[in-house]
Formats: C-alpha cells, sequence, structure tokens
C-alpha cells in the first residue's frame, strides 16, 4: 500500500511577524567596590611523596551598598590533596571568612571545614 501526506505550505515572511516592546530592566545596584574580587588557583607535586595539592583562593572582595550602607565582603580558601595512586588519600580544607558592617557596627565570621576518606 502507498501513504501520502499532504502539509501545507506556509509562505515566507517578509519581515518581523511580532513585534515585541523594548525589555525593561532593574535600576543597576549602586555599589563602591572597597576590595575588588581576586582569584588564584595552584597546583603543586610533592616529588619526594607524589602528593598532589590543589590550593584556591577566591576573594569575592567587599563592596559597600551605597543605599543603604551595608559593607559586605567574603574569602574562601580550599586546600585539596590527592595521591594519584591512592583515592583514599583524598582530602579537603576549607576556610571561609564573611565580614558584613555598618557604621558603627561589624560582624565577622569564620568557618572552617576538614573532610577524609
Amino acid at each position: 500500500s502507498k501513504a501520502t501526506l499532504k502539509l501545507p505550505l506556509r509562505p515566507l515572511a517578509k519581515g518581523d511577524e511580532t513585534s515585541f516592546a523594548d525589555p525593561e530592566g532593574a535600576t543597576p545596584w549602586a555599589t563602591e567596590t572597597l576590595r575588588p574580587t581576586n582569584s588564584e588557583r595552584r597546583v603543586e607535586r610533592n616529588e619526594k611523596t607524589g602528593v598532589v595539592t590543589l590550593a584556591i583562593t577566591d576573594d569575592f572582595g567587599e563592596v559597600r551598598d551605597l543605599e543603604h550602607g551595608l559593607v559586605h565582603g567574603s574569602i574562601v580558601r580550599e586546600i585539596w590533596t590527592i595521591h594519584p595512586d591512592d583515592p583514599l588519600s583524598a582530602t579537603g580544607t576549607t576556610h571561609w571568612t564573611q565580614t558584613l558592617s555598618r557604621n558603627e557596627w561589624s560582624v565577622r565570621t569564620e568557618t572552617f571545614a576538614d573532610m577524609r576518606s
């Protein structure tokens, strides 16, 4: 048996078929950068032991909100180690620092975490 499928052909458009209004956006966040962001990645190999270390520092900077004056900043430091021949040797250490301040008050939190297999 033979089957046939006939579909209608749509003529090509000669321009935009639909027009949209210009996009709207919020007013950009008004801030003052007090400490710029900075990131560092470093890989080291101990030639004697063979242990590989990845050291990461992410400084997310510090900014002041110009509307209400809150200053916030954060930095994370991570150290990951492993011996390539021993997956169970993997370790991880993190150290987060977060700061908040406004006028005469300030608060700082420090968190530390260690992971071992």
